[in-house]
């Protein structure tokens, strides 16, 4: 995703079943000119050795959905609930 185009409406948007999927319904027209903030709720997992990989496999599939919903376009995300996994993170395409 990239910042080329200039946007006119920043929705503020909690990465939830219902938003996502009103954003990939969007209309074309319509998604020229938005770049939403998603802000990603907070996570709890258990306190054992699992955590390491589910937070791993989490946060892939949120990265999956945030590139699908968007179509393509640019989006800002708030990571802050994320904070604790700040070492496991990785931005990829």
């Amino acid at each position: 995703m990239t910042m080329a185009e200039p946007f006119q409406y920043l929705p503020v948007l909690r990465w939830k079943r219902a938003e996502q999927k009103a954003l990939r319904k969007l209309d074309p027209t319509l998604r020229e000119h938005v770049c939403p903030l998603i802000e990603i709720p907070p996570v709890h997992f258990p306190k054992d050795g699992r955590c390491t990989n589910l937070a791993s496999s989490l946060i892939d599939k949120m990265g999956k959905s945030i590139l699908s919903s968007c179509c393509g376009r640019s989006a800002f995300l708030d990571l802050i609930h994320l904070d604790r996994f700040r070492p496991q993170l990785r931005i990829s395409r």
